[in-house]
């Protein structure tokens, strides 16, 4: 007899989907040509239109999100249907995918969205460490509060605010928000656990709560957002206690962030506000778009004893590439984890140090 307890978690359910890669679907109407990548329950294609191709205009493409199809009454089931629910609800709005259409295939469930050309995980991920990082960081956060209050505004709550979630333009702008796959309309919610816990609200979290607001931890997650955009680092793993850098965050907030990450005075006050432990006491989204579109500085230089140190040792030479440089390691999606880049933009910032240092 096996045993019912396992040392190795349950594979996600987009470990049972096939590859479709090649394959076409809706009679014929669409080809899946490229898998662009997956979440915990999905795997999403780049398809192209094959009517397009018999015309003289441009091919169209689309995304094309694959689920398996969960019998009537399922979570799986309840799960999509609050998807297609609550994104139908602001598709067409400014900031949002387009969703085109759904249907069903045999064992699949396909959705037709609109195809974006990268994410913002990327988009952070190739511009880190470039001198005007923070600049660009600034005009791409400001577009994302705009179409997370134009969601908030038709009373769909997003609950996985997260830059992979985050769709847009090679050069960052068109922002589009995807994936609704947990959000929710109510004002207060009784599901806990949900979303990326890296990004999640510590209410979200606390099962010993009733309810959490599905806003306020909306909230958070644009704290979190915001600080990965300008230091192309992350936190902690989840706002808990049995994380250690959360505890050490929530022992000395005054000073934690800008010792950790070198953030300005003004912006270390910004984010220990977002962070609030009580959802009432963070700023509003408007509050927070005032705040950050008046704020000069971010990120602060080392201290001088650190620049020092870095010029009795000098670091090796810098590449030519102001934003290109050799990437970290990738994780098993191919995709660099934005935790990984701590190290690597502190010392690109100590390399710019030592240079303008040296030229002085």
């Amino acid at each position: 007899m096996t045993s019912t307890h396992s040392s190795h978690p349950a594979p996600l359910p987009y470990t049972r989907l096939p590859d479709l890669t090649g394959s076409t679907v809706e009679n014929g109407k669409l080809k899946l040509v490229e898998l662009l990548g997956h979440g915990s329950f999905a795997k999403v294609y780049k398809a192209l239109d094959t009517q397009s191709t018999a015309s003289s205009v441009a091919p169209i493409h689309y995304a094309v999100k694959c689920l398996l199809n969960g019998e009537p009454g399922s979570q799986e089931h309840h799960n999509l249907q609050n998807e297609l629910k609550n994104h139908t609800q602001v598709s067409g709005l400014p900031g949002v995918v387009a969703l085109h259409r759904a249907f069903v295939e045999g064992e699949h469930v396909f959705v037709v969205m609109e195809l974006c050309d990268t994410d913002l995980n990327r988009f952070v991920i190739e511009h880190k460490d470039c001198d005007e990082q923070c600049d660009v960081a600034k005009r791409v956060f400001l577009d994302v509060l705009d179409a997370v209050e134009t969601c908030h505004a038709e009373g769909v709550f997003h609950r996985d605010l997260k830059p992979g979630n985050i769709l847009c333009d090679a050069d960052g702008k068109n922002i589009r928000i995807a994936d609704f796959g947990v959000a929710t309309r109510s004002e207060e919610s009784k599901q806990f656990g949900v979303g990326t816990a890296v990004f999640a609200s510590p209410e979200n979290m606390d099962k010993t709560r009733d309810t959490y607001s599905p806003r306020g931890t909306d909230c958070w997650s644009l704290g979190v957002i915001l600080i990965a955009l300008m230091t192309s680092s992350l936190l902690w793993k989840a706002p808990v206690e049995s994380d250690d850098t959360y505890c050490a965050y929530r022992a000395d907030p005054a000073h934690f962030l800008r010792g950790t990450l070198d953030l300005s005075p003004s912006f270390s006050s910004l984010a220990n506000r977002i962070f609030d432990p009580n959802p009432a006491r963070r700023p509003s989204i408007p509050e927070l778009r005032t705040e950050v579109e008046a704020m000069d500085t971010f990120v602060v230089p080392p201290p001088v004893d650190i620049v020092a140190l870095a010029l009795q040792n000098p670091l090796h030479k810098p590449q030519k590439s102001k934003c290109r440089a050799t990437p970290p390691p990738v994780d098993s999606s191919g995709t660099t984890p934005l935790r990984l880049l701590c190290i690597a933009s502190l010392t690109k910032k100590l390399r710019r140090l030592v240079r303008r240092r040296s030229m002085s």
